[in-house]
């Protein structure tokens, strides 16, 4: 969330000495050097807030940008950019009247602050591609055969769900789902360490149909909570 108030009431000419104040207007006795530390301190702490807006500001258009490209509903989209519009233009009044920096020097910072945001997430993505391809290969090299927990990764998305007449929308945020159904096999291995190690009570073989990949049946709620917490 940004804070427009400061900027509001802030004046370039006379931030420095309002906050000076607060440090040496109690103190009849502090000295030049006490006031032009107070001074400076202002004029930085004022900086830093406009570089901080400045920032939030091009979070805020890569955002309206992204829902542009997306296609998101015409009224998230018009509220996103009356959002960011409003903010821009109090912001820049704010610049011009304080004498801080023209329009065409903020128009300039904002191009820079997105080409460095813009540059940081396709590094991120490209970890983000690299850790995928390193977890496919792993997933195709090893065999689906319910003696390991293999995961696929669900990717996030919308779709819609029940009867023609009576559809609703969800909504997935991605997950990773085990390719198999929990086998017995993987169900003894946990049992077994967490009886031995955390003095569980939690039956280790328990299903009526008998085999390590087929999948464990015949176990309560609270057993399966209980093997959940284990693992």
């Amino acid at each position: 969330m940004i804070t427009w108030e400061f900027s509001l009431h802030r004046k370039s000419g006379i931030a420095a000495a309002l906050i000076a104040n607060l440090f040496v207007s109690h103190n009849a006795l502090a000295t030049q050097e006490q006031t032009c530390s107070a001074a400076v301190l202002s004029e930085a702490v004022a900086t830093e807030e406009v570089n901080k807006t400045i920032r939030s500001l091009s979070a805020l258009r890569l955002k309206l940008d992204a829902a542009k490209v997306e296609g998101s509903s015409s009224i998230a989209a018009t509220a996103l950019a009356s959002d960011y519009q409003k903010k821009e233009k109090a912001f820049i009044e704010y610049l011009e009247r304080n004498e801080v920096m023209t329009r065409a020097e903020f128009v300039e910072r904002m191009k820079h602050e997105i080409v460095r945001r813009q540059s940081g997430q396709h590094v991120e993505q490209q970890g983000e591609n690299q850790d995928r391809s390193e977890h496919l290969e792993a997933v195709h090299s090893n065999p689906i055969d319910g003696t390991r927990a293999i995961f696929h990764h669900i990717e996030p998305g919308s779709s819609k769900m029940g009867k023609i007449t009576r559809e609703v929308d969800i909504t997935l945020t991605g997950f990773d789902m085990m390719a198999t159904l929990t086998t017995q096999i993987i169900w003894k291995k946990i049992a077994e360490l967490a009886n031995a190690k955390l003095d569980s009570e939690i039956m280790v073989d328990p299903s009526h149909f008998k085999g390590d990949t087929r999948p464990v049946e015949q176990v309560s709620y609270e057993q399966v909570q209980e093997w959940l917490e284990a693992l």
